[in-house]
């Protein structure tokens, strides 16, 4: 029986096909970034979140993204795709407190109030 992360592995495989094949789906930029982010590997998922956003970004593209630059420490990187993804969904909790996470780390207690 295959645990997640072997289920996940072999999902990274079936999805770096996709791009691929004559038959290329629009979303599978995505799914295979989001896997990869799921099993760790942070800079190849930005590179096919990357490459989703020349495609169709959705929200969880912008939001990743933000979340992964927040990770290297890239503030201001991660406010204009958390900025982003506000931009499509307005009332998402996890942006807001992710815009007060960052104002917060840069000594901005008035903007990390308001976000939060």
């Amino acid at each position: 029986m295959k645990t997640h992360f072997g289920k996940r592995i072999e999902a990274e495989k079936q999805f770096e096909k996709v791009p691929a094949s004559d038959g290329f789906e629009m979303n599978s930029n995505q799914y295979l970034a989001n896997t990869l982010l799921e099993l760790g590997n942070h800079e190849k998922a930005m590179h096919y979140y990357f490459r989703q956003l020349e495609y169709q970004p959705f929200f969880e593209t912008y939001y990743n993204l933000g979340v992964l630059f927040m990770m290297k420490d890239k503030l201001h990187d991660a406010l204009l795709y958390f900025e982003k993804a506000k931009l499509m969904d307005p009332n998402n909790h996890a942006v807001h407190k992710n815009f007060g996470h960052i104002y917060l780390k840069q000594n901005n207690i008035p903007e990390a109030t308001a976000a939060y």
